[in-house]
């Protein structure tokens, strides 16, 4: 009831924010270049956890300690934007390409306080390795401005050169690369306050990161 409480509140508060989110959106490659954001040695942005998701944080949170690329945290929102199809680099003849897209912490007012979420389309199950269309797979290419969503995943925060403006974002927000480990999720809040599968479970090309290939 907590949860259902707080994502309608937050619904409204958008009502009037919404509106022309997705244009706001810059393409850029700062949250594919994991090496770049870490030199840049800024603190780790921390969001708010609502009332009601705390157990959810607490499971989140444990990602840490098995793997080594972060703090893991749980950023609970509204989705701001359209996703939007990034490319990426080849792995053994695989684009690793990206869909990005916006989410407002639930309880923020200002629209521009929102997280940049960089999602790995090969752990989507609609994710094709032609990727002839170049476009978002299934089943994030269902996300649509004003979905409530649980994202676990690290965080970073990204300072731009040109404005020195700065910005947060959170990636990770997959299975791990190894098949013994945990790694972060995207899942959907539904309007009963229950939560979808994760929509990056695809374990198809889970080889790419394996030493015997």
């Amino acid at each position: 009831m907590k949860k259902l409480l707080m994502i309608m509140s937050t619904l409204v508060t958008l009502s009037a924010c919404n509106s022309g989110a997705g244009q706001q959106y810059k393409q850029n490659g700062y949250s594919d270049n994991i090496t770049a954001i870490a030199s840049q040695s800024l603190p780790q942005p921390v969001p708010n956890v609502p009332s009601g998701f705390e157990s959810d944080n607490s499971l989140c949170q444990a990602r840490t300690d098995m793997v080594d690329s972060g703090k893991f945290y749980l950023l609970v929102g509204t989705v701001l934007s359209s996703p939007i199809y990034k490319d990426g680099i080849n792995q053994k003849n695989v684009e690793l390409s990206h869909t990005h897209f916006h989410v407002l912490p639930l309880g923020e007012s200002n629209p521009q306080n929102y997280y940049d979420v960089a999602a790995d389309n090969v752990f989507t199950s609609g994710y094709d390795q032609a990727q002839p269309n170049k476009s978002v797979p299934a089943p994030l290419s269902n996300l649509v401005s004003g979905t409530t969503v649980e994202l676990c995943g690290i965080t970073y925060a990204d300072k731009s050169p040109q404005t020195g403006v700065v910005s947060n974002g959170i990636h990770w927000v997959h299975i791990a690369n190894q098949q013994m480990t945990e790694g972060g999720w995207i899942k959907i809040i539904n309007s009963d306050g229950s939560l979808s599968d994760n929509l990056e479970n695809n374990t198809e090309y889970l080889y790419l990161w394996s030493s015997d290939n």
